[in-house]
């Protein structure tokens, strides 16, 4: 990614980016999943408050935040982008220590409406991590949100064992609380004063070069601001909309009820708990592979990939009876691929299609479309499930897979000159 970087200046400002990348994915994912099993599980026993209850206002907030992929990413074209993403970091860690707070005081509704906020405002995050990629790296774009991306695996695989060390300790809720609130202000703090919002502030151009890429010369030629009727009209952007408006359904799926449906096909804990940690470690190198796939042979083959590995997932599940070891690491190793890629690739396809200057204008409208189609997703593979038909419910993914592998090889042939 830097080897053939010169300027000092920007090798040392892209590596803080991908640290702080990793840090803001982390966090993302934190305040969305992971932290859900330690409030239902240790904040409940402190509390005696309702598990159920507890994780509703990262329902609603989830909910909400089909709006505010909108919204953010409309931010990030009003105002600076590097501000926006500063103080959304910041509330998110004055969330955290309140949370801690109102377990202490034992005041359900603060609890309630911080937990609402910055599962709300963490959305900047992950979407303002991947602006900032797309302004710094050109021909590196892939390998670039590949590293940053590694954060959310990251988090699945040690943000619940080091919170139940700490909740477990003498600091307890309220103090490893506090003090994660305390980690991502100061997080909050470095970003206001090292990150940047391009290259051009220090007076360099994306990937590194000494002048504008070339790369992308339609890319380069492209009148900004593209407007919402103007995307509506566009081919390409319902082709986005259904292709990982379909995989984000998927991946919804998967990681919303991969454990329930290893349980449904009588996996014992002792198979699919480990499962699940070596799933988000695999996730990391894959994420990054799947990026350099995309810098190399270009977006649309490295996209085409992930549904391989989709349809990898979905058939490992399929075939699963039991404590069947093969067919579970077969399963694993799709999930991994898909926890580890689909973050990666979403928006670097926008980016593919639409380049950097229209990115954020496209991805608003996009985004949003493709969050309403994997809102359905829970409902949908639960129902299969619940219902002892889990088979059939994975089947017809695999099917949605193909309609979205097909609609990325259509983007391929409107795109046949992008790499």
């Amino acid at each position: 990614m830097f080897k053939n970087v010169k300027n000092p200046a920007f090798k040392r400002n892209a590596m803080i980016l991908l640290v702080l990348g990793i840090l803001m994915y982390y966090v993302f994912c934190v305040t969305v999943g992971e932290q859900i099993s330690i409030l239902a599980t240790y904040l409940s026993a402190e509390t005696g408050w309702n598990p159920n209850a507890i994780v509703l206002p990262i329902t609603y907030a989830g909910i909400l935040s089909i709006a505010l992929t909108f919204l953010c990413n409309t931010a990030f074209m009003k105002f600076n982008a590097k501000h926006v993403i500063v103080g959304a970091t910041a509330v998110v860690g004055v969330g955290f220590a309140l949370i801690g707070l109102s377990s202490t005081i034992l005041n359900f509704t603060l609890f309630f409406a911080t937990l609402f906020v910055i599962r709300s405002i963490v959305t900047f995050l992950n979407n303002g991590c991947n602006y900032l990629c797309g302004n710094w790296f050109s021909e590196n774009r892939g390998k670039a949100l590949g590293v940053v991306t590694i954060g959310g695996p990251l988090s699945s695989a040690t943000f619940i064992a080091l919170a139940t060390f700490g909740v477990n300790s003498s600091l307890g809720f309220s103090g490893i609380y506090y003090i994660i609130g305390a980690l991502i202000v100061v997080m909050a703090i470095v970003m206001g004063i090292f990150l940047k919002n391009s290259p051009e502030e220090i007076g360099a151009y994306p990937d590194g070069a000494d002048k504008p890429s070339q790369a992308l010369p339609d890319q380069q030629k492209k009148e900004p601001g593209i407007t919402i009727t103007a995307l509506l009209k566009r081919a390409d952007t319902w082709l986005l909309v259904l292709s990982f408006g379909l995989l984000v359904f998927g991946s919804s799926c998967i990681t919303a009820f991969f454990t329930a449906t290893m349980i449904a096909k009588g996996v014992t804990a002792g198979y699919y708990l480990p499962a699940l940690t070596a799933g988000a470690i695999i996730g990391m190198p894959i994420s990054y592979i799947l990026g350099m796939i995309d810098d190399k042979f270009g977006t649309v083959k490295a996209s085409l990939c992930l549904c391989a590995l989709y349809v990898v997932c979905f058939l490992g599940i399929i075939l699963t009876n039991g404590n069947n070891i093969l067919t579970i690491i077969i399963a694993t190793i799709g999930m991994a691929g898909v926890t580890g890629g689909a973050p990666n690739l979403t928006p670097s396809i926008n980016f593919y299609v639409f380049g950097q200057k229209d990115y954020l204008a496209a991805t608003r409208v996009i985004g949003t479309l493709q969050s309403i189609i994997g809102a359905f997703a829970v409902t949908f593979i639960a129902a299969f499930v619940s219902s002892g038909r889990a088979n059939t419910g994975y089947t017809i993914l695999i099917g949605f897979v193909a309609v979205a592998a097909v609609a990325l090889m259509i983007i391929g042939k409107l795109h046949p000159n992008k790499k």
